[in-house]
């Protein structure tokens, strides 16, 4: 993997930007999570003391600045300071979230775009003595604060980050094809060689011990909706359109973070 290739946004946050109309005509807006100063012309966030500088600097137009936006900072809590998270946070809306890495040790949280400087530079000083490779992980990253006097890079949680483009799952799809022409697919039902890969249901209630090494065509054609050639399940089909009528409303209206939780072993108790 070359790790220090330029990344490019795969994803972005799901939460929005206050954009108080004062502050449109010069893309600003405030993130309603950290409440911090967003410009979004810039995919940046500015430290509310640097507000001035950064529009006169980068943008030119301080005179369009509204005379009151102490107040409308003051309205939203937007502090004097921000400083670095010391674990995952929810991404600061407006700011791409690319891959990156992120320190582990306890109470740190730090994190950067590119494996080789990150580990120079945080995990050499901050913690001696420890490998990089024992305290610094992949993760997904957003540089909040890009200024070189105040350089800010923050691990985020996935859970709250959202593709920001349709995936082409056609070379993917291909690849298996492919795959299967050259004989790796069996035919049968494989447990994952990775427990992370196991899904908590399956595990849970023994279905991974039932259907290993099975026919999985065959166990398709078990699943498949009742119709006329198994009139015997009839009555049952009309129960399970029922419920599933009646639980969907509930599920649509269910936060992503709650779903993924239930179809895990512990969200299965």
């Amino acid at each position: 993997m070359d790790i220090d290739e330029a990344s490019q946004p795969l994803y972005a946050s799901a939460q929005e930007l206050i954009q108080p109309p004062a502050l449109q005509p010069l893309q600003l807006g405030i993130d309603t999570e950290h409440h911090c100063i967003v410009c979004k012309g810039c995919q940046c966030a500015v430290q509310r003391p640097s507000l001035y500088n950064h529009i006169l600097h980068i943008h030119g137009h301080v005179s369009r600045l509204p005379s009151n936006i102490n107040a409308i900072l003051d309205e939203h809590q937007v502090p004097q300071h921000i400083s670095s998270p010391q674990s995952k946070v929810i991404p600061v809306a407006s700011i791409p979230i690319i891959p990156g890495f992120m320190c582990t040790m306890p109470d740190c949280g730090a994190a950067g775009q590119f494996y080789a400087s990150f580990s120079d530079n945080h995990s050499r000083l901050a913690h001696p003595g420890i490998l990089a490779k024992d305290c610094i992980t992949p993760s997904l990253i957003q540089v909040v604060f890009p200024a070189k006097n105040d350089y800010q890079a923050w691990p985020v949680d996935p859970n709250y980050a959202t593709l920001s483009a349709p995936v082409d799952y056609a070379p993917a799809l291909d690849k298996m094809k492919h795959h299967d022409a050259q004989g790796w697919d069996d035919g049968r039902v494989h447990t994952p060689r990775d427990p992370r890969h196991v899904n908590g249901f399956l595990k849970e209630f023994g279905w991974l011990q039932i259907t290993e090494g099975k026919n999985y065509k065959e166990l398709c054609s078990l699943v498949e909706a009742p119709s006329r050639n198994n009139a015997a399940l009839l009555p049952l089909k009309d129960k399970l359109e029922g419920y599933f009528s009646r639980i969907r409303p509930i599920v649509d209206g269910m936060a992503p973070l709650i779903l993924r939780w239930i179809n895990t072993a512990e969200g299965q108790v």
